[in-house]
């Protein structure tokens, strides 16, 4: 299992939101958010790679949508297909538990 499926789908939020803010400015386009079907697909996804693949698809998603959109799914990547069924209920994460989860990820494996 990898580091990022292992920190669970509840810090997925977090780490879009600061992807969202960083990519933002790098490429001075302010984008609202992204929409609850691209949120439960990220939170759902299978991922293969480390916190790198969620942040290089959020950095996508930025320069693909309109200026004050919403990222959606296809802004994110085309192959996903996510069950109509919203994701489990978790429980927010702590902003301690999300610096903890990226520390975990930056340390040498």
């Amino acid at each position: 299992m990898c580091r990022l499926c292992a920190s669970g789908a509840r810090n997925i939020p977090l780490l879009v939101q600061r992807f969202i803010d960083k990519y933002s400015v790098r490429h001075d386009k302010k984008v609202a958010g992204v929409t609850e079907a691209a949120l439960r697909a990220l939170q759902t996804y299978a991922w293969s790679g480390n916190i790198r693949e969620l942040e290089n698809i959020i950095e996508r998603g930025v320069i693909l949508t309109p200026r004050l959109g919403h990222i959606d799914l296809p802004d994110l990547f085309s192959h996903v297909t996510i069950s109509p069924e919203p994701p489990a209920a978790v429980a927010p994460a702590s902003l301690e538990a999300v610096a903890d989860t990226l520390l975990d990820l930056a340390a040498p494996s």
